[in-house]
């Protein structure tokens, strides 16, 4: 568990984090590229909003001994809680089937009229799937 403050830079960053992880679960990538943020994305983070207190929500209790402790001698500053691993789940109820994926493909293919790679993301839809074109297989510089 995190204590984070409400509202806060930190509590931004670390929703953040967490969306970035949840993608990492979803997604295989090999390069990693720089973040830029926008200057209302910094604006954004630098905002800091006052909360009601007595609008907390009701918790269940915490699992984990000390957290509970914590949570019930100072629950006049801690807001509220939330496990990290529940925000992570896999949501099996979720996933597509193979048909479902062939038609949305056949969805995105129709809708946007693409005779070959998307708009050079080097992406090859019609060939079959999401992946990469046929020269960013024999392309050196991404295996590495």
């Amino acid at each position: 568990y995190r204590l984070l403050a409400m509202h806060s830079m930190e509590e931004k960053v670390y929703s953040r984090a967490v969306t970035k992880q949840a993608m990492s679960h979803r997604v295989a990538d090999k390069k990693q590229v720089d973040r830029n943020y926008s200057m209302a994305d910094l604006e954004e983070l630098y905002h800091f909003e006052r909360v009601d207190m007595a609008a907390r929500p009701n918790a269940a209790p915490a699992e984990d001994e000390l957290l509970s402790n914590l949570l019930w001698s100072k629950h006049k500053l801690i807001f509220r809680y939330h496990t990290h691993e529940t925000m992570l789940d896999n949501k099996t109820e979720q996933d597509l089937t193979e048909a479902e994926k062939k038609v949305a493909w056949a969805q995105f293919k129709s809708k946007h009229h693409t005779t070959g790679a998307v708009a050079g993301l080097g992406l090859d839809i019609l060939g079959g799937g999401l992946g990469p074109t046929d020269s960013q297989l024999s392309d050196p510089d991404l295996d590495s």
